[in-house]
């Protein structure tokens, strides 16, 4: 693993025994006990080589109180994309989530332009759609055949309207608005404050 490399990790990068010893600073064969003993999850390639997918690195460093080399930060952060053409809908939105800052990184906009640039550099877990974007649809139907997760935002008594649709398009869900934290974060597998 190159420089350059180590600048450019997901959480789906898979590393060799001594990338990861390199990024922790300590001995291959410390990697290799640590996987052995099942502390440290990997795979096998069919050459019989392990590979450590960069999430289960910074899994293992949190689950034991270590600290995370910069390289690696962020690596588990979740991420939202909340795409809102109206002004104060999307100012009522930030509301909601301001109080989950630490736990995922949320990108808002008004275009769907920017959204869809967003989309790929911010890569979403989930994107939060206005339904009433243009092709909203077509557009739910194209992210998940991308792996992402949609969830559509409608005003209230059109929930019913629209869940249909929703799911032969692939949604995982419609939300009423007023909107709440709750089926977001739960969506995001994190955990909503009481």
């Amino acid at each position: 693993m190159n420089e350059a490399s180590q600048q450019n990790l997901e959480a789906e990068s898979l590393l060799t025994s001594a990338e990861v010893a390199k990024l922790l600073q300590v001995d291959a064969t410390s990697i290799i006990n640590w996987s052995k003993k099942g502390y440290l999850q990997y795979y096998r390639t069919p050459g019989g080589h392990r590979r450590i997918r960069a999430a289960d690195v910074v899994a293992f460093l949190k689950q034991r109180g270590m600290p995370i080399p910069p390289t690696l930060t962020g690596l588990d952060e979740r991420r939202l994309l909340v795409v809102e053409r109206d002004p104060k809908e999307l100012k009522v939105v930030r509301k909601v989530f301001e109080d989950y800052a630490q736990n995922m990184k949320a990108t808002y906009t008004q275009s769907i332009v920017q959204a869809l640039l967003d989309i790929g550099t911010v890569k979403p877990h989930l994107v939060l759609l206005d339904s009433s974007i243009d092709d909203v649809f077509e557009m739910t139907s194209e992210l998940k055949k991308r792996g992402i997760d949609v969830m559509l935002m409608v005003n209230e008594g059109q929930q019913k309207d629209f869940e249909k649709r929703a799911t032969e398009a692939g949604a995982t869900g419609v939300l009423a608005r007023p909107l709440h934290a709750g089926p977001v974060l739960n969506q995001l597998g994190l955990v909503e404050r009481a």
